[in-house]
């Protein structure tokens, strides 16, 4: 029974490790001891670390493959996240093994640089209009750059566009404060202006004053059309 509903509570979830003993105090707290066979773990987590090399292999072999630059940066985007899950396997590996040595191919790192170089090869122009632009402009860009791509001004070449549209309703009374509603429409398309991503957000800003309510919803709208951006990006360089 204590095998079935111990929970665990650790630092670090490591498999592996079996109930071996449990004993009742006299106030009925019940203690596990897990045992941990150490050396089933650290084969465990060299092939976790040598399946992560491979997959970054696999990655970069069809990164060298690919020439469309969105193409590219999908794969990109792929590899860097890959790569990444390496390190935290190394950790867990040293804390069993602390003289442990695992490190990554070469390959293995210059994959990892050529994939950031590829993302950062993709042009994004940021285009946008409304009294709140700079803010928003502000806001797109971060999202962008979140990403590992590099934002452009418009004009410049570019691979993807994102169009930012802001429309601010004027200033209503409610309950004695001022209300201000802001709507941003965007827009993300492609070289050949077809759109992959769309979306609408709002928010609102309240004060005593007109220009305050207004410094609020842009400011809170900025923050929407960040996170919301970049999660929509994201997505699209995580798919497949």
């Amino acid at each position: 029974a204590v095998q079935q509903e111990v929970t665990s509570v650790t630092a670090k979830l490591l498999e592996g490790v079996e109930i071996a003993d449990a004993w009742t105090d006299p106030a009925g707290r019940i203690f596990a001891l897990a045992v941990l066979d150490r050396a089933r773990a650290v084969e465990v987590l060299r092939r976790r670390i040598a399946d992560v090399d491979g997959e970054v292999a696999s990655l970069a072999a069809r990164l060298a493959e690919e020439r469309a630059p969105f193409g590219r940066a999908r794969l990109a985007y792929r590899l860097v996240g890959t790569s990444a899950r390496r390190v935290p396997l190394v950790e867990d590996l040293r804390i069993l093994e602390p003289a442990a040595e695992a490190p990554a191919p070469a390959a293995a790192r210059e994959a990892r640089a050529a994939a950031e170089r590829a993302l950062a090869a993709v042009g994004v122009e940021v285009r946008v209009s409304g009294e709140a632009a700079d803010r928003l402009r502000t806001a797109a860009t971060r999202a962008v750059v979140a990403t590992g791509m590099r934002a452009v001004g418009p004009g410049n070449a570019h691979d993807l566009s994102v169009d930012v549209e802001e429309d601010a309703a004027a200033p209503v009374k409610a309950e004695g404060w001022l209300v201000v509603r802001v709507t941003a429409r965007v827009r993300v398309a492609d070289a050949r202006n077809e759109a992959v991503v769309a979306f609408v957000e709002t928010a609102k800003g309240t004060s005593g004053r007109g220009d305050e309510a207004t410094r609020r919803a842009g400011e809170a709208l900025a923050a929407r059309v960040e996170e919301r951006l970049h999660e929509e990006l994201r997505a699209r360089l995580e798919s497949r």
